[in-house]
């Protein structure tokens, strides 16, 4: 089963379709690019450190699932890369996390570059907490079918959270806490 992320393929599907809904897809495309990149990069990260370092050479593949699944390295993994992408986004040193965050503030009508990264965390979190209940299903055996197999599972929640994320009434209001960058201080800090 291949699942597809980007819901604006054709001209046909789109005609009927208001500029508000046309934003919202968009907005769905932008975030589920740089959710996507997120989880299956830190996945990756945590695979290199197990396949590289010799640090669980004397596990068994059981072992080093439930060790996937107790989440404190790959959690931390996940927060150092997303505090780095917020550190990049204000500094501008990275055309990928630059474009994807601006995309997703201007079609998420967000204001605050604090609440987007917000949005974007909490529901990075919640992928990586299915990914890793479904780490059963996730080939360890070399780093392609890892990232596959990721993939796979990261595709179907953002297509199973889709009409939420679509759906949902986006933008700051007044209730929003603006976090302003400090290029010496981390967006988020590991809590166990």
């Amino acid at each position: 089963m291949n699942t597809t992320i980007n819901t604006i393929s054709t001209k046909d599907e789109n005609s009927n379709l208001t500029k508000e809904q046309l934003k919202k897809y968009q907005f769905f495309s932008y975030f589920s690019s740089f959710a996507s990149q997120a989880v299956i990069g830190t996945l990756v990260a945590f695979w290199n450190v197990v396949s590289n370092s010799g640090k669980y050479d004397k596990l068994s593949k059981e072992e080093v699932i439930k060790k996937f699944i107790q989440q404190t390295e790959i959690k931390q993994n996940l927060i150092n890369y997303f505090n780095q992408c917020w550190k990049r986004f204000h500094l501008k040193s990275d055309d990928y996390v630059f474009a994807k965050m601006s995309m997703i503030m201007f079609y998420g009508k967000f204001k605050h570059e604090s609440c987007a990264f917000g949005f974007v965390w909490d529901f990075i979190q919640n992928m990586l907490k299915l990914t890793l209940l479904c780490s059963h299903t996730i080939n360890f055996t070399n780093r392609n079918l890892l990232i596959q197999s990721v993939k796979y599972i990261v595709e179907i929640a953002l297509e199973i959270h889709k009409d939420d994320i679509i759906n949902k009434v986006w933008g700051c209001d007044d209730n929003c806490k603006v976090y302003v960058f400090k290029s010496n201080e981390d967006f988020l800090y590991f809590t166990k």
